[in-house]
């Protein structure tokens, strides 16, 4: 499953994926698997 993620904040969110850890810088907009499909 995929989704967007906008991060708005000052500090960067860390974001569980299939195989890892995903880190979204703030201002920055990525699309993350979360899970094996």
């Amino acid at each position: 499953m995929e989704y967007t993620i906008v991060n708005g904040a000052h500090r960067g969110k860390a974001f569980k994926v299939y195989g890892g850890l995903e880190i979204v810088k703030p201002g920055q907009t990525r699309t993350l698997k979360l899970s094996e499909e």
